[in-house]
């Protein structure tokens, strides 16, 4: 439970950074200003929460105006795949299997900011 409560904080801090969360650190503690509202690290709900993460989902969908795809599908299984659109038939990152959907979704967009954050950190999402 400890690894996956570190890959959830760590995944949820990827996210907020990416989303332009105003990282403040008062008395010692990290937290983040997410549209006016403070939270902890361990607040953050990207991974359980379906309106936190589509507005994450939509802001990749509008990065370089609408070059990224998120596909997310149920093909026996549900599944959540983010491609770019110049990239025929070739997915940036992907996780499918017998998931919740939120947590297929959630690790895509993960690895989507990780990759983001390594190969476009400078382009600007709308």
């Amino acid at each position: 439970m400890e690894k996956e409560d570190g890959e959830i904080l760590g995944g949820n801090k990827l996210i907020a950074d990416f989303m332009g969360a105003k990282i403040e650190n008062p008395k010692g503690i990290w937290e983040y200003n997410i549209q006016g509202d403070t939270w902890a690290t361990e607040g953050l709900c990207y991974h359980s929460n379906w309106n936190w993460l589509m507005e994450v989902v939509e802001k990749i969908t509008q990065i370089e105006d609408g070059r990224f795809t998120v596909d997310i599908s149920s093909v026996g299984m549900w599944a959540c795949f983010i491609k770019r659109d110049d990239v025929y038939e070739k997915n940036i990152v992907g996780y499918g299997g017998f998931y919740p959907t939120i947590v297929n979704v959630w690790k895509s967009v993960v690895g989507f900011v990780i990759w983001y954050n390594k190969n476009f950190k400078g382009a600007t999402a709308v």
